[in-house]
Protein backbone atom coordinates (compact mmCIF):
# COMPACT_ATOMS: atom_id res chain seq x y z
CA UNK A 1 0.00 0.00 0.00
CA UNK A 2 1.26 3.79 -1.01
CA UNK A 3 0.60 6.28 2.09
CA UNK A 4 1.26 9.73 0.23
CA UNK A 5 3.98 11.53 2.12
CA UNK A 6 4.32 14.81 0.25
CA UNK A 7 2.98 16.42 -2.99
CA UNK A 8 2.68 19.82 -4.82
CA UNK A 9 4.07 22.19 -7.47
CA UNK A 10 7.77 22.09 -8.53
CA UNK A 11 8.64 24.29 -11.11
CA UNK A 12 5.77 23.39 -13.04
CA UNK A 13 5.57 19.38 -12.68
CA UNK A 14 2.92 17.68 -9.86
CA UNK A 15 5.82 15.95 -7.69
CA UNK A 16 4.50 13.44 -4.86
CA UNK A 17 6.41 11.12 -2.41
CA UNK A 18 5.09 7.91 -0.79
CA UNK A 19 5.91 5.33 1.41
CA UNK A 20 5.42 1.75 1.20
CA UNK A 21 5.64 0.40 4.77
CA UNK A 22 6.21 -3.40 3.66
CA UNK A 23 8.74 -2.63 1.30
CA UNK A 24 10.40 0.00 3.06
CA UNK A 25 10.75 2.28 0.16
CA UNK A 26 9.75 5.39 -0.80
CA UNK A 27 8.42 6.32 -4.71
CA UNK A 28 8.75 9.00 -6.33
CA UNK A 29 6.63 10.79 -9.27
CA UNK A 30 6.64 13.25 -10.94
CA UNK A 31 4.23 14.79 -13.92
CA UNK A 32 3.13 17.07 -16.11
CA UNK A 33 0.45 18.57 -17.55
CA UNK A 34 -1.09 15.14 -16.19
CA UNK A 35 1.66 12.94 -17.89
CA UNK A 36 4.20 10.04 -15.77
CA UNK A 37 7.34 11.80 -16.51
CA UNK A 38 9.50 10.22 -13.85
CA UNK A 39 8.91 7.60 -11.68
CA UNK A 40 11.46 5.97 -9.06
CA UNK A 41 11.43 3.64 -5.98
CA UNK A 42 14.38 4.44 -3.06
CA UNK A 43 15.37 3.55 0.18
CA UNK A 44 16.25 7.43 0.94
CA UNK A 45 15.52 10.09 -1.13
CA UNK A 46 18.15 12.36 -0.04
CA UNK A 47 21.08 9.68 -1.13
CA UNK A 48 18.64 8.81 -4.29
CA UNK A 49 19.43 12.70 -5.07
CA UNK A 50 15.64 12.97 -5.49
CA UNK A 51 15.27 15.07 -2.56
CA UNK A 52 17.18 18.71 -2.57
CA UNK A 53 19.74 18.55 0.77
CA UNK A 54 23.37 19.89 1.09
CA UNK A 55 26.07 17.49 -0.97
CA UNK A 56 22.97 16.74 -3.21
CA UNK A 57 23.85 16.59 -6.56
CA UNK A 58 20.50 17.25 -9.11
CA UNK A 59 21.01 15.86 -12.65
CA UNK A 60 17.35 14.18 -13.30
CA UNK A 61 15.57 15.68 -16.08
CA UNK A 62 12.89 16.57 -13.50
CA UNK A 63 13.16 18.85 -10.39
CA UNK A 64 13.85 17.05 -6.91
CA UNK A 65 11.34 17.47 -3.68
CA UNK A 66 12.16 20.50 -1.90
CA UNK A 67 14.41 20.42 0.83
CA UNK A 68 12.56 18.68 3.75
CA UNK A 69 12.90 22.26 5.87
CA UNK A 70 10.64 23.61 3.56
CA UNK A 71 7.95 21.48 3.29
CA UNK A 72 5.48 19.81 5.43
CA UNK A 73 4.48 15.99 5.61
CA UNK A 74 1.35 14.98 5.46
CA UNK A 75 -1.43 12.46 7.02
CA UNK A 76 0.26 10.29 9.79
CA UNK A 77 3.91 11.84 8.82
CA UNK A 78 2.68 15.32 9.94
CA UNK A 79 5.29 14.79 13.12
CA UNK A 80 8.20 13.81 11.09
CA UNK A 81 10.31 16.26 9.73
CA UNK A 82 12.66 14.09 7.25
CA UNK A 83 12.38 10.75 5.35
CA UNK A 84 14.84 9.37 7.99
CA UNK A 85 12.63 10.28 10.52
CA UNK A 86 9.31 8.01 9.23
CA UNK A 87 12.04 5.28 9.08
CA UNK A 88 13.17 5.88 12.60
CA UNK A 89 9.87 5.84 13.44
CA UNK A 90 8.46 2.21 11.91
CA UNK A 91 11.96 -0.10 12.80
CA UNK A 92 13.41 -0.06 15.91
CA UNK A 93 16.94 -0.94 14.18
CA UNK A 94 17.84 -1.24 10.38
CA UNK A 95 18.82 -5.01 11.32
CA UNK A 96 14.92 -5.20 10.78
CA UNK A 97 14.43 -3.59 7.59
CA UNK A 98 12.52 -5.52 4.53
CA UNK A 99 14.80 -6.47 2.10
CA UNK A 100 13.76 -4.80 -0.52
CA UNK A 101 14.93 -1.89 1.79
CA UNK A 102 18.06 -3.36 2.44
CA UNK A 103 18.64 -4.14 -1.42
CA UNK A 104 18.24 -0.72 -2.35
CA UNK A 105 20.10 0.95 0.60
CA UNK A 106 22.87 -1.03 -0.59
CA UNK A 107 23.11 0.36 -3.86
CA UNK A 108 22.68 4.20 -3.02
CA UNK A 109 26.07 4.07 -0.65
CA UNK A 110 27.56 6.16 -3.37
CA UNK A 111 25.31 8.61 -3.63
CA UNK A 112 25.30 8.82 0.48
CA UNK A 113 29.06 8.38 1.00
CA UNK A 114 29.99 11.64 -1.59
CA UNK A 115 26.79 13.57 -0.29
CA UNK A 116 27.98 13.29 3.44
CA UNK A 117 31.73 14.11 2.16
CA UNK A 118 30.17 17.32 0.43
CA UNK A 119 28.34 18.45 3.37
CA UNK A 120 31.62 18.55 5.36
CA UNK A 121 33.63 20.08 3.07
CA UNK A 122 30.95 22.63 2.16
CA UNK A 123 32.60 24.62 -0.84
CA UNK A 124 35.89 22.55 -1.12
CA UNK A 125 36.53 19.50 -3.31
CA UNK A 126 36.12 16.18 -0.74
CA UNK A 127 39.39 15.28 0.15
CA UNK A 128 40.28 11.79 1.51
CA UNK A 129 39.82 13.09 5.27
CA UNK A 130 35.93 14.30 4.36
CA UNK A 131 35.07 11.22 2.51
CA UNK A 132 36.06 8.95 5.51
CA UNK A 133 33.43 10.47 7.35
CA UNK A 134 31.40 9.21 4.45
CA UNK A 135 33.07 5.95 4.53
CA UNK A 136 32.38 5.69 8.48
CA UNK A 137 29.08 6.75 8.05
CA UNK A 138 27.93 4.02 5.48
CA UNK A 139 30.28 1.35 7.36
CA UNK A 140 28.10 2.06 10.23
CA UNK A 141 24.94 2.11 8.49
CA UNK A 142 25.77 -1.62 6.45
CA UNK A 143 26.75 -3.04 9.85
CA UNK A 144 23.36 -1.72 11.43
CA UNK A 145 21.79 -4.27 8.70
CA UNK A 146 24.32 -6.93 8.19
CA UNK A 147 25.46 -7.22 11.58
CA UNK A 148 29.40 -6.64 10.69
CA UNK A 149 31.69 -6.63 7.30
CA UNK A 150 32.38 -10.05 7.42
CA UNK A 151 28.14 -10.23 6.57
CA UNK A 152 27.91 -7.83 4.09
CA UNK A 153 27.39 -8.43 0.38
CA UNK A 154 29.72 -8.11 -2.12
CA UNK A 155 27.92 -5.52 -3.88
CA UNK A 156 27.91 -3.37 -0.71
CA UNK A 157 31.72 -3.69 -0.63
CA UNK A 158 32.77 -2.90 -3.77
CA UNK A 159 30.09 0.20 -4.49
CA UNK A 160 31.17 1.58 -0.89
CA UNK A 161 35.16 1.32 -1.94
CA UNK A 162 34.76 2.36 -5.84
CA UNK A 163 32.20 5.37 -4.46
CA UNK A 164 33.54 8.76 -6.92
CA UNK A 165 36.90 9.98 -5.48
CA UNK A 166 37.36 7.89 -2.53
CA UNK A 167 39.76 5.16 -3.89
CA UNK A 168 41.50 7.82 -6.15
CA UNK A 169 42.53 9.81 -3.26
CA UNK A 170 43.59 6.46 -1.00
CA UNK A 171 47.30 6.72 -2.66
CA UNK A 172 47.02 9.22 -5.24
CA UNK A 173 46.19 8.16 -9.07
CA UNK A 174 49.36 6.35 -9.08
CA UNK A 175 47.47 3.27 -10.89
CA UNK A 176 45.24 4.70 -13.33
CA UNK A 177 47.65 5.86 -16.57
CA UNK A 178 46.25 8.32 -18.58
CA UNK A 179 47.51 10.47 -21.66
CA UNK A 180 44.70 12.18 -23.16
CA UNK A 181 47.38 14.40 -25.54
CA UNK A 182 49.18 11.16 -26.40
CA UNK A 183 52.49 12.14 -25.54
CA UNK A 184 53.82 9.00 -24.43
CA UNK A 185 55.56 10.32 -21.57
CA UNK A 186 57.22 7.36 -19.83
CA UNK A 187 57.22 9.41 -16.46
CA UNK A 188 53.44 9.25 -16.58
CA UNK A 189 53.26 6.07 -18.58
CA UNK A 190 55.36 2.84 -17.78
CA UNK A 191 56.93 1.62 -20.98
CA UNK A 192 55.32 -1.38 -20.39
CA UNK A 193 51.67 -0.64 -20.42
CA UNK A 194 52.65 1.60 -23.84
CA UNK A 195 54.08 -1.43 -25.00
CA UNK A 196 51.16 -3.61 -23.95
CA UNK A 197 49.10 -0.89 -25.75
CA UNK A 198 50.84 -1.47 -29.16
CA UNK A 199 50.36 -5.71 -29.32
CA UNK A 200 46.64 -5.11 -27.95
CA UNK A 201 45.48 -2.45 -30.68
CA UNK A 202 47.81 -4.55 -33.69
CA UNK A 203 46.04 -7.14 -35.94
CA UNK A 204 47.04 -10.58 -35.22
CA UNK A 205 48.39 -10.82 -38.87
CA UNK A 206 50.80 -7.82 -39.12
CA UNK A 207 54.58 -8.42 -38.00
CA UNK A 208 55.21 -5.10 -37.03
CA UNK A 209 53.76 -3.43 -34.12
CA UNK A 210 51.52 -0.14 -34.39
CA UNK A 211 52.82 3.49 -33.04
CA UNK A 212 51.74 4.08 -29.91
CA UNK A 213 49.38 7.06 -31.35
CA UNK A 214 47.99 4.37 -34.03
CA UNK A 215 47.60 1.95 -31.24
CA UNK A 216 44.93 5.02 -29.16
CA UNK A 217 43.02 5.40 -32.31
CA UNK A 218 42.56 2.03 -33.19
CA UNK A 219 41.31 1.32 -30.06
CA UNK A 220 39.06 3.91 -29.67
CA UNK A 221 37.96 3.70 -33.44
CA UNK A 222 36.80 0.34 -32.43
CA UNK A 223 34.95 0.82 -28.90
CA UNK A 224 33.07 3.77 -31.23
CA UNK A 225 31.81 1.13 -33.58
CA UNK A 226 31.10 -1.69 -31.32
CA UNK A 227 29.71 0.17 -28.49
CA UNK A 228 28.96 4.20 -29.30
CA UNK A 229 30.08 6.96 -27.74
CA UNK A 230 32.66 9.53 -28.77
CA UNK A 231 35.74 8.13 -27.18
CA UNK A 232 38.61 9.85 -28.49
CA UNK A 233 41.34 8.54 -25.67
CA UNK A 234 41.02 6.85 -22.47
CA UNK A 235 42.65 5.53 -18.74
CA UNK A 236 44.34 2.50 -18.44
CA UNK A 237 43.37 0.80 -15.53
CA UNK A 238 45.26 -2.35 -13.89
CA UNK A 239 42.79 -5.04 -12.22
CA UNK A 240 44.73 -7.80 -10.02
CA UNK A 241 43.70 -10.99 -8.42
CA UNK A 242 43.79 -10.05 -4.74
CA UNK A 243 45.63 -13.24 -3.07
CA UNK A 244 48.13 -12.95 -6.50
CA UNK A 245 48.65 -9.35 -5.87
CA UNK A 246 49.03 -10.07 -1.86
CA UNK A 247 51.41 -12.62 -2.14
CA UNK A 248 53.73 -10.51 -4.92
CA UNK A 249 53.43 -7.34 -3.00
CA UNK A 250 55.00 -9.33 -0.17
CA UNK A 251 57.81 -10.44 -2.23
CA UNK A 252 58.90 -7.57 -3.96
CA UNK A 253 57.23 -3.98 -5.07
CA UNK A 254 57.11 -6.00 -9.01
CA UNK A 255 53.21 -7.12 -9.76
CA UNK A 256 51.12 -8.49 -12.66
CA UNK A 257 47.87 -6.99 -13.52
CA UNK A 258 45.30 -6.86 -16.04
CA UNK A 259 45.00 -3.77 -17.89
CA UNK A 260 41.82 -2.70 -19.02
CA UNK A 261 41.11 0.69 -21.35
CA UNK A 262 38.32 3.15 -19.67
CA UNK A 263 37.20 5.05 -22.53
CA UNK A 264 36.62 8.86 -21.59
CA UNK A 265 34.69 7.55 -18.86
CA UNK A 266 31.63 6.84 -21.14
CA UNK A 267 29.32 3.74 -20.15
CA UNK A 268 30.86 1.32 -22.37
CA UNK A 269 32.96 -2.49 -21.80
CA UNK A 270 36.35 -1.69 -20.65
CA UNK A 271 38.45 -2.93 -23.85
CA UNK A 272 41.11 -6.09 -22.28
CA UNK A 273 44.61 -4.95 -23.11
CA UNK A 274 46.28 -8.17 -21.67
CA UNK A 275 48.66 -8.38 -18.52
CA UNK A 276 51.60 -7.45 -18.21
CA UNK A 277 54.25 -6.47 -15.03
CA UNK A 278 54.81 -3.46 -13.37
CA UNK A 279 56.83 -2.06 -10.67
CA UNK A 280 54.96 0.10 -7.96
CA UNK A 281 56.57 3.27 -6.85
CA UNK A 282 58.74 1.53 -3.75
CA UNK A 283 56.91 4.62 -1.55
CA UNK A 284 53.17 3.14 -2.39
CA UNK A 285 54.74 -0.39 -1.96
CA UNK A 286 55.55 -0.12 1.25
CA UNK A 287 52.05 1.76 2.42
CA UNK A 288 50.41 -0.98 1.20
CA UNK A 289 52.59 -3.85 3.19
CA UNK A 290 52.11 -1.77 6.09
CA UNK A 291 48.60 -1.22 5.83
CA UNK A 292 48.28 -5.46 5.00
CA UNK A 293 49.85 -5.78 8.49
CA UNK A 294 47.84 -3.46 9.97
CA UNK A 295 44.60 -5.35 9.12
CA UNK A 296 45.76 -8.05 10.20
CA UNK A 297 46.90 -7.23 13.80
CA UNK A 298 43.15 -5.49 14.30
CA UNK A 299 40.18 -8.21 14.64
CA UNK A 300 42.48 -10.51 12.73
CA UNK A 301 40.84 -8.91 9.37
CA UNK A 302 43.04 -9.31 6.64
CA UNK A 303 44.32 -10.60 3.02
CA UNK A 304 45.48 -14.09 2.84
CA UNK A 305 48.09 -14.89 0.87
CA UNK A 306 47.68 -18.01 -1.85
CA UNK A 307 47.99 -21.34 -0.08
CA UNK A 308 47.39 -19.22 3.04
CA UNK A 309 44.38 -20.85 5.41
CA UNK A 310 41.69 -17.92 5.38
CA UNK A 311 41.22 -17.40 8.87
CA UNK A 312 39.77 -13.81 8.28
CA UNK A 313 35.77 -13.53 8.04
CA UNK A 314 36.57 -11.03 5.59
CA UNK A 315 38.61 -13.17 3.06
CA UNK A 316 38.16 -11.56 -0.49
CA UNK A 317 41.03 -14.41 -1.77
CA UNK A 318 39.47 -15.58 -4.72
CA UNK A 319 38.28 -11.82 -6.10
CA UNK A 320 39.61 -9.19 -9.02
CA UNK A 321 39.62 -5.72 -8.01
CA UNK A 322 40.80 -2.63 -9.51
CA UNK A 323 43.99 -2.23 -7.85
CA UNK A 324 43.28 1.20 -6.49
CA UNK A 325 40.04 -0.11 -5.76
CA UNK A 326 41.84 -2.77 -3.35
CA UNK A 327 44.41 -0.09 -2.41
CA UNK A 328 41.55 2.04 -0.73
CA UNK A 329 39.80 -1.65 0.69
CA UNK A 330 42.97 -2.22 2.52
CA UNK A 331 43.37 0.62 3.76
CA UNK A 332 40.11 1.09 5.12
CA UNK A 333 40.50 -2.08 7.04
CA UNK A 334 43.71 -1.06 8.83
CA UNK A 335 41.98 2.24 9.82
CA UNK A 336 39.04 0.62 10.89
CA UNK A 337 36.86 2.64 8.90
CA UNK A 338 34.77 -0.44 8.04
CA UNK A 339 34.48 -2.03 11.60
CA UNK A 340 32.18 1.08 13.36
CA UNK A 341 29.38 -1.06 14.41
CA UNK A 342 28.06 1.09 16.80
CA UNK A 343 24.37 -0.53 16.90
CA UNK A 344 21.34 0.99 19.12
CA UNK A 345 20.13 -1.14 21.38
CA UNK A 346 16.77 -0.01 22.34
CA UNK A 347 15.24 -2.43 25.64
CA UNK A 348 14.01 -5.40 24.04
CA UNK A 349 10.58 -5.28 26.16
CA UNK A 350 8.78 -7.42 24.12
CA UNK A 351 5.81 -4.51 23.11
CA UNK A 352 4.61 -4.93 18.77
CA UNK A 353 5.04 -2.27 17.00
CA UNK A 354 1.49 -2.56 15.53
CA UNK A 355 -2.15 -2.97 16.52
CA UNK A 356 -2.16 -6.04 14.46
CA UNK A 357 0.66 -8.06 16.78
CA UNK A 358 0.27 -10.73 19.24
CA UNK A 359 1.50 -8.47 21.83
CA UNK A 360 -0.95 -6.68 24.38
CA UNK A 361 1.43 -3.46 24.58
CA UNK A 362 2.11 -1.32 21.25
CA UNK A 363 5.45 0.86 22.13
CA UNK A 364 4.42 4.19 21.21
CA UNK A 365 8.17 6.13 21.64
CA UNK A 366 11.10 5.28 23.77
CA UNK A 367 13.88 7.41 24.39
CA UNK A 368 17.22 7.37 26.13
CA UNK A 369 16.68 10.19 29.40
CA UNK A 370 20.32 9.63 30.92
CA UNK A 371 23.99 8.10 30.65
CA UNK A 372 24.25 6.56 33.95
CA UNK A 373 27.73 5.69 32.51
CA UNK A 374 29.74 4.62 29.48
CA UNK A 375 28.32 0.89 29.48
CA UNK A 376 24.70 1.60 31.15
CA UNK A 377 22.05 4.07 30.34
CA UNK A 378 18.41 5.15 31.70
CA UNK A 379 15.14 5.21 29.43
CA UNK A 380 11.57 6.35 29.18
CA UNK A 381 8.93 4.07 27.25
CA UNK A 382 5.71 4.79 27.14
CA UNK A 383 3.33 2.19 25.43
CA UNK A 384 -0.37 1.18 24.88
CA UNK A 385 -2.29 -2.10 26.08
CA UNK A 386 -5.15 -3.08 24.28
CA UNK A 387 -6.15 -5.09 26.85
CA UNK A 388 -7.01 -2.61 29.81
CA UNK A 389 -6.65 0.54 27.34
CA UNK A 390 -3.90 2.27 29.14
CA UNK A 391 -1.47 4.08 29.06
CA UNK A 392 1.65 2.44 30.53
CA UNK A 393 5.08 4.77 31.51
CA UNK A 394 8.30 2.91 32.19
CA UNK A 395 11.40 3.75 33.79
CA UNK A 396 14.02 1.59 32.42
CA UNK A 397 18.03 0.48 33.49
CA UNK A 398 19.62 -0.81 30.20
CA UNK A 399 23.45 -2.05 30.23
CA UNK A 400 25.71 -4.06 27.94
CA UNK A 401 27.32 -7.55 30.05
CA UNK A 402 29.20 -10.40 28.75
CA UNK A 403 26.11 -11.98 27.06
CA UNK A 404 24.45 -9.02 25.93
CA UNK A 405 22.43 -6.40 26.43
CA UNK A 406 20.04 -6.36 29.62
CA UNK A 407 17.44 -4.71 31.06
CA UNK A 408 15.31 -4.04 34.39
CA UNK A 409 12.07 -1.99 34.48
CA UNK A 410 12.13 0.02 37.82
CA UNK A 411 9.35 1.81 37.59
CA UNK A 412 6.52 2.11 36.03
CA UNK A 413 3.36 4.43 36.28
CA UNK A 414 -0.35 4.10 34.05
CA UNK A 415 -2.52 6.54 33.35
CA UNK A 416 -5.79 6.65 31.12
CA UNK A 417 -5.05 9.81 30.10
CA UNK A 418 -2.52 10.19 26.79
CA UNK A 419 0.63 11.52 27.91
CA UNK A 420 1.15 14.20 25.34
CA UNK A 421 3.78 16.13 27.55
CA UNK A 422 5.91 12.84 27.57
CA UNK A 423 5.37 11.96 24.23
CA UNK A 424 5.97 15.45 22.66
CA UNK A 425 9.29 16.39 24.58
CA UNK A 426 10.55 12.43 23.21
CA UNK A 427 9.66 14.06 19.70
CA UNK A 428 11.10 16.70 20.35
CA UNK A 429 14.18 14.98 21.48
CA UNK A 430 14.01 13.16 18.49
CA UNK A 431 13.80 15.82 15.88
CA UNK A 432 16.91 17.89 17.64
CA UNK A 433 19.00 14.42 17.67
CA UNK A 434 22.45 14.74 16.63
CA UNK A 435 24.80 12.12 16.38
CA UNK A 436 27.10 13.10 19.35
CA UNK A 437 24.20 13.10 21.54
CA UNK A 438 24.02 9.17 21.86
CA UNK A 439 21.19 7.89 20.69
CA UNK A 440 18.13 8.57 18.31
CA UNK A 441 14.88 8.11 20.59
CA UNK A 442 12.05 5.92 18.74
CA UNK A 443 8.60 7.43 17.65
CA UNK A 444 6.17 5.18 16.32
CA UNK A 445 5.36 6.30 12.99
CA UNK A 446 2.22 4.18 12.65
CA UNK A 447 0.33 6.25 15.91
CA UNK A 448 2.39 9.47 16.03
CA UNK A 449 0.43 11.71 14.62
CA UNK A 450 -3.11 9.65 15.46
CA UNK A 451 -2.55 8.65 18.55
CA UNK A 452 -5.94 8.04 19.66
CA UNK A 453 -6.75 5.59 16.26
CA UNK A 454 -5.60 2.55 18.82
CA UNK A 455 -9.60 3.70 20.78
CA UNK A 456 -11.21 2.98 17.15
CA UNK A 457 -8.74 -0.60 16.47
CA UNK A 458 -9.77 -1.97 20.03
CA UNK A 459 -12.91 -1.19 21.92
CA UNK A 460 -12.85 -1.55 25.48
CA UNK A 461 -12.23 -4.35 27.28
CA UNK A 462 -12.15 -3.52 30.93
CA UNK A 463 -13.61 -0.88 32.62
CA UNK A 464 -11.31 1.47 33.64
CA UNK A 465 -11.10 2.44 37.65
CA UNK A 466 -12.75 5.76 38.67
CA UNK A 467 -10.41 6.54 40.23
CA UNK A 468 -7.89 7.47 37.28
CA UNK A 469 -5.67 10.09 38.18
CA UNK A 470 -6.87 13.65 36.38
CA UNK A 471 -4.19 15.90 34.35
CA UNK A 472 -2.89 17.59 37.02
CA UNK A 473 -2.29 14.16 39.01
CA UNK A 474 -0.77 12.49 36.14
CA UNK A 475 1.73 15.81 36.12
CA UNK A 476 2.89 15.51 39.82
CA UNK A 477 3.06 11.99 39.22
CA UNK A 478 5.54 12.19 36.13
CA UNK A 479 7.40 14.92 38.23
CA UNK A 480 8.18 12.69 41.52
CA UNK A 481 9.19 10.12 38.31
CA UNK A 482 11.37 12.47 36.65
CA UNK A 483 12.87 13.64 40.49
CA UNK A 484 13.26 9.80 41.56
CA UNK A 485 16.26 7.93 41.23
CA UNK A 486 15.74 4.44 41.05
CA UNK A 487 18.76 2.10 42.51
CA UNK A 488 19.63 -0.44 40.45
CA UNK A 489 19.23 -4.13 41.51
CA UNK A 490 22.09 -5.79 38.81
CA UNK A 491 25.26 -4.01 38.59
CA UNK A 492 26.15 -3.23 34.82
CA UNK A 493 29.58 -3.96 33.95
CA UNK A 494 30.97 -4.58 30.83
CA UNK A 495 33.92 -2.57 28.99
CA UNK A 496 31.96 -1.42 25.57
CA UNK A 497 29.78 1.79 25.25
CA UNK A 498 26.53 0.96 23.26
CA UNK A 499 26.79 3.42 19.86
CA UNK A 500 24.65 5.08 17.84
CA UNK A 501 23.64 4.93 14.26
CA UNK A 502 21.64 7.41 11.96
CA UNK A 503 19.31 6.07 9.66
Amino acid sequence: MHEKVWSGDVDGYEISLDFIEHRGLFRYTAKKDGVLISDRLCADPVDAGLMDAPGVIWNNKTPPLPASSFISFEGRFSIFGTPEDIVGGTWLSPADWPQDRKRVAVYELAGRMNRIASRYSIDRVPDEAYLNFGLIDCSKRLNAMFGGPEKWPRAAFELLLTATGYKELALGNSFAYSDPYLLADPRKMPRQVIEQIRKAATPSMRHELLSYRDAVVSLCKESRMKYGGNADTFTVLPFVNVAEFIDEIRQSDRIHVDLYADFDGDAVPKANLGQTAITLNDIDAEKIRLNLDRAREKRNYYWSMRGEDPSSKLNLSFSTFELTELVAAIKSCADWSLFFNHQVHFPDLGYDLDASGDSDRILLACGMSEWRSDDAQEWMAVSRSKSDRLYHIERIDAWDSYEGPEFEVTESYTTKIYPSDLIDQIAADHNGFRETDGVPPFINARYAAQLEHLREVYPLKHKIPENTPSTAALRDGLARLEGKKAERKKAPSHDKRPGYFTY
